[in-house]
């Protein structure tokens, strides 16, 4: 795919409103200026055949504006100037009576009227005879084939204005007194007339529309009921690999907080199985909503229309979501953000790397960590494993790559702690382990010859993989660096305590409240590992501290579960699809209704 530049510029998203279009100063803080252009608001279906109430206020005439900056310098030495030949006149009275006729000249005593538009058709126009003024007009019936309609604002009777300030435009930069300078000001913003008619509010019905009151065009709670926002979420939703586990979990998220979706599955192969039907009955083909997210690895940007079709992008604000394990995020592919209008990142730590490489928002929404538990207790016997062992558990995928997930450290540690205690184990799950068979072979040797170490290395389907957190006690994971760690903050989820490299991700949620945290130190790769170029920073974890916090925990049962206890409360409170979902609908609002 191409990226397109003008993409971003060209999309509009929502009721095609544009609250820009209004002006706020200090004259008045609870309402707003009529704009120097047209401003507009989109409203939905249901407004149609109602009466609009149109309320506002008219300030009292020839208040002037006063500029936060102060004259340039050429002003300045005109003035003395102009002061020191009054002075030597003695003329100093004369002076300040110029001063004062100027800043009151020219006097215009026309009031501005407000005109309101429907479909770019004139609705009403209205003068202000009082300090506060109210104006209604009925709406039409909702013509055949018509959705929403567009309702228009635009200040008449200021012809005189508009003059004054492109005279001001003009003449501002010559030297001249600084009382004329400051009356050039009040025209150039034309305060004489534009800034003396104001709008409050506008409603439908009752129905609040527009609120201008915080100093802001906000939208009224009903237009944004009416308006709902909604969302197409793009995504390998079938992919039992942890990129579909995101993408199912924002609309868990999205459903959780009442926000309509739309669900469309990338048609870019993958090589994951295709085994997850969680929400396969509500796929579409064609996108409805006028913003998408992307569920995709960083380098299938280039693939979206390939895939999909040329203009598939085109229209929408698009998002994509993206992860990332370090603080460098590659220089190359700061190229594929030109293809949206904003990131998302499920973590600070990632958000924050890509937003010192990206020119677009980056805002962190976290994954969902919100399932049922699994039923039952018997789970160890399903998997082969003993019942009487205290069981440390590590989940990884060898196609994230072993070098970073960094295995043989928990094997490592593991070995001191078996040492000690004969009545713990560990289990080894993994996948994709014939794609990655050296990585697979060198795990395999580091722990030949260990006691209760078990490993299973085939795909499980993701209730399987909660059964499997279930029944063992703690998850351990001496990664070099995660972008969010979906593993950790599940087995967290499930009452699990996590022994976790401290750096990265995790920092953000394991805490020595609910796990331990493991000691680290900063290490530069001296080559490249896959994306991850030399001279990249990560952690490397402190093997020993994490096998005395592993004893801790298999020494003493009431510890791991108070820790535990505390890792699900946390993970509950933090990313459940209800916490995360408010983060989505307001950022959707945010979006749409700016």
């Amino acid at each position: 795919m191409k990226a397109d530049s003008s993409q971003r510029s060209t999309a509009r998203a929502g009721p095609g409103w544009s609250p820009q279009e209004f002006c706020f100063d200090e004259l008045d803080i609870y309402s707003a200026c009529i704009p120097y252009r047209p401003a507009r608001v989109e409203l939905p279906a249901a407004a149609w055949g109602k009466t609009i109430r149109i309320e506002g206020r008219l300030l009292e005439g020839d208040l002037p504006y006063k500029p936060r900056w102060e004259p340039p310098a050429q002003v300045c030495s005109f003035e003395k100037r102009w002061q020191a030949v009054f002075r030597a006149l003695g003329m100093t009275r004369l002076k300040e009576r110029m001063d004062a006729w100027v800043a009151r000249w020219p006097r215009i005593s026309r009031v501005p009227a407000v005109e309101v538009t429907l479909n770019g058709e004139r609705l009403l126009r209205h003068t202000p005879s009082q300090p506060g003024f109210v104006v209604e007009a009925a709406l039409p019936p909702q013509p055949e084939g018509n959705g929403s309609f567009r309702i228009g604002f635009r200040l008449r009777r200021v012809v005189v204005a508009e003059a004054l300030g492109q005279i001001a435009w003009s003449l501002l930069a010559m030297p001249m007194p600084l009382a004329l300078w400051r009356r050039m000001r009040d025209w150039q913003f034309r305060s004489l007339q534009h800034r003396r008619l104001r709008l409050v509010m506008v409603s439908v019905d009752g129905e609040l529309i527009l609120d201008f009151r915080e100093h802001s065009a906000a939208p009224g709670p009903n237009l944004k009921k009416i308006a709902r926002p909604g969302l197409n979420i793009v995504g390998h939703f079938l992919s039992e690999h942890s990129m579909g586990d995101a993408a199912r979990g924002s609309v868990r998220a999205t459903d959780a907080a009442g926000v309509p979706t739309c669900l469309v599955r990338l048609r870019i192969p993958l090589t994951s199985r295709q085994g997850d039907v969680t929400v396969k009955t509500r796929l579409s083909e064609t996108m409805t909503y006028p913003v998408s997210l992307y569920h995709i690895n960083v380098r299938e940007a280039e693939e979206i229309e390939q895939h999909h079709g040329a203009g598939w992008m085109s229209g929408r604000y698009n998002i994509a979501y993206w992860a990332w394990e370090t603080c460098e995020f590659p220089e190359h592919w700061v190229q594929y953000a030109r293809c949206f209008d904003e990131i998302w990142s499920p973590s600070h730590f990632a958000a924050e790397a890509i937003q010192k490489r990206v020119p677009v928002p980056v805002l962190t929404m976290p994954h969902v960590i919100e399932f049922p538990p699994p039923a039952g207790t018997k789970f160890r016997a399903k998997f082969g494993l003993p019942e009487r062992l205290f069981l440390f558990l590590f989940v990884f995928d060898l196609n994230s790559l072993a070098a970073r997930k960094n295995p043989e450290a928990v094997v490592e540690a593991f070995r001191r702690v078996v040492a000690k205690n004969p009545a713990t184990g560990l289990v080894l799950k993994t996948h994709n382990a014939s794609r990655n068979a050296v990585d697979m072979q060198r795990l395999r040797e580091r722990f030949a010859g260990l006691p209760n170490v078990f490993l299973m290395d085939r795909t499980l389907a993701r209730d399987e993989v909660y059964e499997l957190m279930a029944c063992c006690d703690a998850f351990v994971s001496l990664h070099h660096a995660e972008g969010f760690g979906l593993c950790v903050a599940e087995a967290m989820f499930l009452g699990k305590p996590a022994v976790s490299t401290d750096w990265s991700a995790t920092a953000e949620y394991v805490t020595p409240q609910n796990g331990f945290p493991v000691r680290y130190r900063l290490v530069r790769l001296e080559h490249h590992i896959d994306e991850y170029v030399r001279g990249t920073e990560w952690a490397e974890p402190d093997v020993e501290h994490a096998a005395s916090c592993m004893e801790r925990l298999a020494a003493d049962p009431w510890l791991c579960a108070a820790l535990g206890a505390q890792a699900a409360r946390d993970m509950r409170e933090r990313f459940s699809a209800a916490a995360v979902g408010r983060r989505y609908a307001q950022r959707l609002e945010s979006v749409l209704f700016w």
